[in-house]
C-alpha cells in the first residue's frame, strides 16, 4: 500500500510504472471519486477505487467532506482476490454526532479554551488571506531572525491559512493563520545573475566561489 500526496492524476501515473502495489490512497488534488448515481452533480473526477492494473486508487475528496472506506480481501499469498466498498461517504448534517467522540472532544478542548481566547495583538485594519498576510508573516519570520543575521525571509503562499479582522487578535486566531509546527531556519544564500535572470540558491555558508557572476548576499 502507498500513502499518497501527490495527486489523482500523478496516483495513476504511478500504478502504471510500477508493480506489486495493492492500493494506492491519495490526497493533495482533493479529488471526489465515486459513482455519479449516488454523488449527483458533484465533482466527481473517476471511479472508486480507480484500477490501473492491480492496482486500487482511492481518494476522499477534501476538507472532511466525504469518509473513504475500503476493504481488501487476501489469499494465503497475499494477493488481493476482491475488494468491497460504499463508495465514499458524503459527511452531510443529517449524520448525528458521535456522543462519546462529542465528549471526548470537548474534554481535549476545555484547557485549550484560555489559550484561544487571549489576546496577543491588534488589528488596526483588515488584514487579507494571501500576499497581505504573507508579507505580515515573513515580516515576523525576519524580526525574529535578525540578530542571526537573517536580511530576508521567505514563505510559500499554501501556508497562509486565514486572515485578521479589525479589532484584537487572539491566539486562536493567529494558529488559523498558521496552522502549521514549522520552525524557521537560517541559511546562507547566494545570488546568481546570468543574462539579466536572478536565481537564488542555498548553498553551505563555508563554501567560497569566486566565479564573477556570483555575489553573496550580506551578512
Amino acid at each position: 500500500m502507498i500513502l499518497s500526496h501527490e495527486g489523482y492524476e500523478e496516483d495513476i501515473a504511478l500504478a502504471r510504472s510500477i508493480k506489486n502495489v495493492d492500493l494506492i490512497i491519495g490526497g493533495h488534488s482533493h479529488s471526489l471519486l465515486g459513482d455519479p448515481q449516488h454523488l449527483g452533480e458533484l465533482p466527481i473526477r473517476g471511479t472508486y477505487p480507480t484500477k490501473i492494473g492491480n492496482t486500487l486508487i482511492v481518494q476522499a475528496w477534501e476538507w472532511g467532506k466525504a469518509l473513504g472506506k475500503i476493504t481488501l480481501h487476501f489469499d494465503t499469498n497475499g494477493h488481493v482476490i476482491r475488494y468491497e466498498t460504499p463508495g465514499p461517504i458524503l459527511v452531510e448534517s443529517s449524520i448525528p454526532e458521535d456522543p462519546l467522540v462529542r465528549s471526548m472532544l470537548a474534554t481535549f478542548e476545555r484547557p485549550l479554551h484560555q489559550l484561544k481566547t487571549q489576546k496577543v495583538g491588534e488589528a488596526a485594519e483588515s488584514i487579507a488571506r494571501g500576499p497581505e498576510m504573507g508579507y505580515v508573516l515573513a515580516d515576523g519570520m525576519l524580526n525574529a531572525t535578525r540578530k542571526m543575521g537573517a536580511v530576508a525571509a521567505f514563505i510559500n503562499a499554501g501556508g497562509v491559512r486565514s486572515s485578521f479582522e479589525v479589532g484584537p487578535i487572539t491566539y486562536g486566531q493567529a494558529i488559523e493563520v498558521q496552522p502549521f509546527n514549522n520552525t524557521l531556519v537560517v541559511r546562507g544564500f547566494w545570488t546568481l545573475w546570468r543574462s539579466g535572470r536572478v536565481g537564488v540558491c542555498s548553498i553551505p555558508p563555508r563554501i567560497l566561489l569566486t566565479e564573477s557572476t556570483i555575489e553573496r548576499f550580506p551578512t
